[in-house]
């Protein structure tokens, strides 16, 4: 989803178009705000039930077409708590989707009071493991009609664009290159093994209400490939929030579901690298978008602390 800033009048403008997209379906007034972090977003206000409305620019519109086929496969397929969408189309230079909010928070703010960290982490493995049940033939990039469309995803190709990135903006050096270059990445993705992954699986996906998982959101990163980068996924974003401690539980709750192969954990640190490279060259090299300096520092910093693991 697009974060880039938009001027006032084009705030305004999407603004008006909001409250007239949910005044058309709840066909009652609503009062609206949009998010601190992101312009395109607006939410209904302290309601019994609360509504939002995502807007994308066309050149984005397809993220947004997969995000929703997705929730309604979900919907049909697994029993994890999805948004229902109750309005998607375009409008004007941008594609709309309208649907509710479910009641709770982020698991990144419910872990915060250090009550069932356990219980909800087991519990957000067990809904990875439930995607993670959808399987696909092919590997690749999932089209609005969800079917997989051939992509050069976890790749060593892909890798080195990475790598390439990455040593473009001074974040790796050449002792660094030369060690991630020598990586067989293809090795450790074999074919044959896809299932549906979320993409961006982390605490700010997940929504948790009275200590139970009550949710999980944004599928536009959604793919057809092999579950490890999903996997790996969590437990980077864990390690960057400081909760290592309880990696475990979340672990036991995915293979509850659905075993992991001994050679995920024989690799792990392989696969952590590849998400933490994925997300550090992406944001270093994003124009016009918003990312918490901070918050990038720190996984640089843990992207070069992997290297030396492999």
């Amino acid at each position: 989803m697009s974060n880039k800033e938009i001027n006032r009048e084009v705030k305004n403008k999407l603004y008006e178009k909001a409250k007239e997209i949910m005044h058309g379906v709840l066909e009652k007034e609503s009062n609206l705000t949009s998010l601190r972090q992101n312009n395109w977003v607006f939410i209904t206000e302290r309601q019994n039930r609360n509504y939002m409305v995502k807007f994308v620019p066309e050149p984005e519109a397809t993220r947004l077409r997969v995000e929703v086929g997705i929730a309604r496969m979900l919907k049909e397929k697994t029993d994890i708590p999805i948004p229902e969408v109750l309005q998607f189309g375009p409008w004007d230079k941008y594609l709309y989707l309208f649907r509710e909010i479910i009641e709770g928070e982020t698991l990144i703010e419910a872990v915060k009071r250090r009550n069932h960290r356990e219980t909800l982490f087991y519990q957000a493995g067990e809904a990875l493991a439930k995607i993670h049940r959808i399987e696909f033939q092919e590997k690749g990039i999932l089209n609005q009609n969800m079917e997989v469309e051939s992509a050069g995803i976890f790749n060593r190709r892909e890798f080195m664009g990475f790598v390439e990135k990455l040593q473009q903006y001074n974040v790796v050096c050449e002792k660094e290159v030369e060690v991630l270059s020598n990586l067989d990445i293809d090795a450790y993705y074999p074919s044959g093994n896809n299932v549906l992954c979320h993409g961006d699986y982390s605490l700010s996906n997940l929504i948790a209400k009275e200590n139970t998982l009550a949710g999980l959101i944004d599928f536009e990163w959604a793919m057809a490939a092999p579950p490890w980068d999903d996997i790996a996924s969590f437990d980077v974003f864990l390690e960057l929030e400081g909760l290592e401690e309880n990696t475990q539980a979340y672990y036991k709750g995915y293979q509850s579901i659905r075993k992991i192969d001994d050679f995920y954990f024989e690799n792990i640190n392989l696969y952590k690298l590849y998400r933490l490279a994925t997300m550090v060259s992406y944001q270093i090299a994003a124009k016009d978008e918003q990312f918490d300096e901070d918050r990038l520092a720190l996984m640089k910093k843990k992207l070069k602390e992997s290297i030396p693991m492999l």
